[in-house]
């Protein structure tokens, strides 16, 4: 898909509100300090943060996702608490030992399998003491998986072995019906995981 032309031709391609679970998680992260959002689309969570006190690194490979946020960050007086990179996932290194908060939302599916247990693994170097990761991705239940079987879909099990160093929240499976959206018109299921970590 291309995702430079879907920003493009529609606004909120995945809501004006922040991600469920940023909002319900985002409590244990220590506030006001700073955080790193990788695939922050069209910037609904990175707005989200900075209006919370974050100083927010956002980062997406779409560079008209990016110009987006930007001219949002500054109509809203937030560009100074948020910066911006366009930069594939797979190609990021983390700054260790640097963030308070790390949101991951449904981006690892665009991975191998391999790059994307690497950018996990940096995520948790990257988080401070008690730092938080908040990780939304889909399943290798999901009905895409059987298309992108090199792709980075992980059961709860993976998931938990990932982070078995780390102070488990929240780890749980669940079926989501997706009513449809610009790009995918059509309603549809998907298979998520939604995990949130502490680094201790």
């Amino acid at each position: 898909m291309d995702y430079n032309s879907l920003y493009k031709n529609n606004k909120n391609v995945w809501g004006k509100e922040p991600n469920v679970l940023l909002q319900q998680y985002i409590h244990h992260a220590s506030e006001g300090l700073e955080a790193l959002d990788i695939g922050c689309g069209q910037g609904r969570d990175v707005i989200f943060l900075a209006h919370q006190g974050f100083k927010v690194l956002a980062i997406d490979s779409s560079k008209e996702a990016i110009e987006q946020l930007n001219s949002l960050a500054d109509e809203l007086g937030l560009s100074d608490k948020i910066s911006t990179q366009v930069l594939d996932a797979a190609n990021l290194d983390i700054e260790q030992d640097k963030y308070s908060l790390i949101n991951i939302f449904q981006v690892l599916h665009f991975l191998k399998k391999r790059a994307a247990a690497r950018l996990l693994s940096e995520a948790i170097g990257g988080l401070k003491e008690n730092g938080v990761l908040i990780l939304s991705c889909f399943s290798n239940q999901d009905p895409g998986f059987a298309d992108r079987k090199d792709n980075a879909y992980f059961s709860v099990g993976e998931l938990q072995e990932q982070f078995g160093n780390t102070e488990i929240i929240l780890c749980t499976e669940k079926k989501i019906n997706d009513p449809g959206h610009p790009g995918r018109n059509k309603p549809h299921q998907h298979q998520v995981v939604y995990l949130v970590v502490k680094k201790n």
